[in-house]
């Protein structure tokens, strides 16, 4: 079990948090007649998080972090639950967008990896088509979700950059007020996708001279990557302050490095919980309608 005491590997996670809380924190339109969402808010929180060193893995990264808070609802740009987004163009039942996202670092102490060299944080982005499936409404939002993304390692101590390969991913989500009990809001999506060679190389490749005889020469192939389901929700318990709750299944099965004797288990859980203070808002209010993106 690891606990993240590095420092970049701390770093990175409080951006992860960050992200989610964003998200947790956001996931609302403002109901008709209500006064409008504000451009842009900032504050801090503190989040609790687990996630697998990396998909198949049987060992977690646990934290308990303070990180900073920030949400942008602008015509072009917004941050939020999906991260950091490019809007290019949208129209009432489609956008296209710049998409991000990423992993954290694995150090040498990730027991199937042992003798190995440690994987460094990865960065991803590429474009992205959001579908909306039936008209938008601020009490129901039904989308899917195609991506292609880049993907880059990045040693936090240089910092260097090294390409890695490209995936894509397909998801499908929903949001909808009355689902539970109110002032709680939630969402909920599934998704698959896929990498190509190099990309499921960087997490799964054993290369001979790593080779022991519990853990065998291994070279993945490009294809499917897996599957995922996610929730979260979130509610207001203060005029600025808010709790979300996030939860995720990833299923290895069926994908082409299921094999790799990197790979122990078939299923991950990854979860979080987040609390976030925003002190500060413009009193400019977004032009942009604040919509639900996914978990």
């Amino acid at each position: 079990m690891a606990f993240g005491t590095g420092k970049p590997r701390r770093a990175a996670a409080a951006l992860l948090l960050a992200a989610l809380a964003a998200g947790g924190g956001r996931a609302q339109e403002a109901p008709a007649g209500a006064a409008p969402l504000p451009l842009w808010e900032l504050g801090a929180g503190l989040g609790a998080a687990q996630l697998p060193h990396y998909r198949g893995s049987d060992e977690y990264h646990r934290y308990v972090l303070p990180f900073p808070y920030l949400a942008y609802r602008g015509r072009m740009l917004r941050a939020d639950r999906g991260g950091l987004r490019g809007i290019f163009v949208e129209r009432p039942r489609w956008v296209t967008e710049l998409s991000f996202g990423g992993s954290l670092p694995v150090d040498e102490d990730n027991r199937a990896r042992e003798g190995m060299p440690p994987l460094d944080a990865a960065v991803e982005a590429g474009p992205a088509l959001r579908v909306f499936l039936r008209p938008r409404t601020a009490d129901w939002n039904l989308y899917a979700r195609p991506a292609c993304r880049a993907v880059w390692a990045v040693d936090l101590g240089e910092p260097a950059w090294a390409w890695e390969g490209a995936r894509v991913l397909l998801t499908v989500g929903a949001y909808a007020r009355g689902v539970v009990p109110a002032p709680w809001r939630a969402g909920v999506s599934a998704g698959v996708d896929g990498g190509d060679r190099g990309y499921h190389r960087y997490y799964y490749r054993v290369r001979n001279e790593e080779a022991r005889p519990d853990r065998p020469a291994y070279d993945p192939r490009a294809g499917y990557g897996g599957f995922h389901l996610a929730w979260y929700a979130a509610r207001d318990i203060a005029p600025r302050l808010t709790l979300g709750l996030y939860a995720r299944w990833e299923h290895a099965g069926g994908a082409v490095y299921e094999d790799s004797p990197l790979v122990r288990e078939r299923d991950n859980w990854l979860g979080g919980a987040a609390l976030t203070w925003k002190f500060w808002r413009s009193a400019r209010a977004a032009a942009a309608p604040d919509e639900e993106e996914q978990p």
